[in-house]
């Protein structure tokens, strides 16, 4: 039987704490609701990039 994997603390910290600079974003820039969810949802499948884009956007 394979043993499950706990999820790592941290790693999920990071990950709201993304979610919450999306939303941010998503305010300035005016997103719908759906796109809200579309940039969380894509930021977990890829949150290197969806960290630097957010950077870029609260740097300018």
């Amino acid at each position: 039987m394979a043993e499950k994997r706990k999820p790592d603390p941290l790693k999920q910290a990071e990950g709201l704490a993304l979610k919450a600079r999306i939303k941010k974003m998503a305010k300035r820039w005016g997103y719908a609701p759906d796109e809200l969810r579309e940039a969380q949802a894509l930021a977990e499948q890829d949150p290197e990039g969806w960290t630097r884009l957010v950077e870029y956007d609260e740097r300018n």
